[in-house]
């Protein structure tokens, strides 16, 4: 039988737990009283083809990839355990740039905040225990991705998270 460590109940999409975390634990003090749209691609398909919410601040989240990690450490032949990372593409669009700053800001202090450890799980959206290990980084390392002018027109940011996970063979 094989199993996700950590795991309670039936897996869910990890953008849609990463969607859950931020939208569950937003304070939006912290971005001038505003809290954004949280879209995940799972949940909203349609986030990377269109932009639905071109006047307001918005964090996407989008399950980019998952991959199989080959060390020492964790019996790269298999023999009861494999350990895996998910790639999640974390986007923050801002209706000003100091509020994407602002907002990049606030997802970080979320990552860190939750990150899962030993003693710290990463709930899904339902509240149960998701399969997630740890995070690579407890902090979001964000990007500019567009305007690409000097006009700040709702400035996008991008960056990366990984979560790794392990499967168990009993």
């Amino acid at each position: 039988m094989v199993s996700y460590v950590n795991l309670v109940g039936s897996r869910e999409a990890p953008d849609k737990t990463i969607r859950a975390l931020l939208q569950n634990n937003w304070v939006a003090g912290n971005t001038l009283g505003k809290t954004p749209v949280f879209q995940s691609e799972s949940e909203e398909p349609d986030i990377n083809i269109a932009d639905d919410y071109a006047d307001e601040n918005q964090v996407t989240i989008a399950w980019f990839l998952s991959q199989r990690v080959q060390d020492q450490a964790n019996e790269p032949n298999g023999d009861s355990i494999h350990h895996w990372m998910h790639r999640l593409v974390v986007n923050s669009y801002g209706e000003t740039m100091a509020m994407a700053l602002l907002m990049i800001d606030e997802i970080n202090r979320i990552i860190w905040q939750f990150s899962p450890n030993g003693g710290t799980r990463l709930n899904k959206s339902d509240g149960s225990s998701s399969e997630a290990d740890y995070f690579e980084r407890t902090e979001i390392h964000f990007e500019r991705i567009a305007p690409k002018s000097a006009i700040d027109n709702r400035p996008n940011f991008e960056g990366v998270l990984e979560i790794h996970f392990r499967k168990h063979k009993s």
